[in-house]
């Protein structure tokens, strides 16, 4: 019985000796490395470039001011330089304007052009209260010598004449012609032919536009009593028709007074002055002092061939044959007149106003008659000038 006691006692500890090998629970065998699948982590590739010596630690307060309050994933990430915006460069900003972009104050001649145009058409005109409101009612000329007389002018300065005709005004030399008149400005009429017959009177000549503020560069307009007039209700004192012309770039002016309507031409109003109303518009003064002038400029140049004397001398000669037409002569004093623009090109102006005179020539007695004078006027200025 004791045997068997023993036997199983002894069966006892090498069972529990056996077991506590297996299970590594005693300390002489270090325990079991196997491990299980679940525990197996999936190999982490080797960093080439180890890291540097990690820094000395932070304090609590700095760490938490660096670390996010969430997770890489859900913070959103610092933009880079590219995702940043730049700032903008100089060329990107705005630059402050200059002096030479900053608008400088208008000049005189700015304001004149920043000035709105004269009207250049009837229906424009109309709509100028400044034009409308001058005019006057039951306007009236009056022609009687070459001293008292009346046309029309438009209803202010610096406007074209043509599309202002409905509203022109009366002017007149003197109050005495018609009472209620305006007066034409001082110095503004420099030439006037009177002319009457048993059937119409008339005043041709030239003026001064600038006096009354014409624009110079307008040929004209007309002004007449046919249908309701021009201005509206317009007559001449003493007639049944009348037409008067003004053309400004030419210097000149014509009215008629007529009886009879064939007189006062009307329809023909392009043709201008000297083709509406025939009459006198020669303007010795003025050529003669454009010849005195051309003279003693000639006399402070080197020798001129041919001479002014010279030149005015053959025109003359042709002119004395009846046989030399017209048109010759006018040909022959176009060229004579270009010549001297070229000698004298400071004259240039002058020269055209003094070739202006010579445009009403018909007959070559007209050429000869007109330079007959010439000729002598240059012999006394040349004999003058030594």
């Amino acid at each position: 019985m004791l045997k068997i006691y023993i036997s199983f006692i002894l069966f006892l500890l090498i069972t529990a000796f056996c077991f506590a090998d297996e299970s590594g629970l005693t300390g002489d065998t270090p325990p079991s490395t196997e491990m299980k699948p679940a525990d197996i982590a999936p190999p982490v590739a080797a960093n080439p470039n180890p890291p540097a010596e990690a820094p000395l630690a932070q304090p609590e307060e700095e760490k938490k001011q660096e670390q996010p309050s969430v997770s890489g994933e859900q913070q959103p990430v610092p933009a880079t330089n590219e995702q940043q915006p730049v700032p903008a460069t100089n060329e990107q900003q705005p630059v402050p304007a200059t002096n030479e972009q900053q608008p400088a104050p208008a000049t005189d001649e700015q304001q004149q052009q920043s000035t709105p145009p004269p009207p250049n058409s009837r229906e424009a005109a109309a709509q100028d209260p400044a034009i409308t409101g001058a005019a006057v009612k039951n306007p009236l000329v009056k022609i009687e010598d070459d001293d008292d007389f009346c046309f029309f002018l438009p209803p202010q300065p610096n406007v074209e004449v043509a599309p202002t005709e409905d509203w022109g005004v009366p002017y007149c030399t003197s109050k005495s012609v018609v009472k209620g008149n305006k007066l034409f400005p001082d110095g503004f009429i420099t030439k006037a032919h009177y002319y009457k017959n048993s059937r119409y009177t008339q005043v041709t000549g030239y003026m001064d536009p600038e006096k009354f503020g014409l624009i110079p560069t307008d040929e004209g307009g007309q002004y007449d009593n046919h249908h309701k007039g021009k201005p509206i209700g317009a007559q001449c004192k003493g007639y049944k028709y009348f037409v008067n012309l003004l053309e400004p770039a030419d210097y000149r002016f014509c009215i008629r007074c007529c009886d009879y309507k064939e007189d006062c031409n009307t329809g023909i109003s392009q043709y201008g002055c000297i083709r509406v109303i025939d009459g006198d518009y020669s303007y010795d003064e003025l050529v003669n002092d454009v010849f005195h002038t051309i003279i003693e400029q000639e006399h402070h140049m080197e020798r001129v061939s041919p001479s002014l004397q010279e030149q005015v001398n053959r025109l003359f000669d042709l002119s004395k044959d009846p046989s030399t037409p017209p048109k010759q002569m006018k040909h022959e004093w176009e060229v004579f007149i270009d010549h001297l623009v070229e000698t004298y090109p400071s004259e240039q102006h002058m020269l055209f106003r003094a070739s202006q005179t010579t445009l009403w020539f018909k007959e070559t007695s007209q050429w000869w008659y007109f330079l007959s004078k010439l000729v002598l006027e240059v012999h006394q200025d040349e004999q003058g000038a030594n």
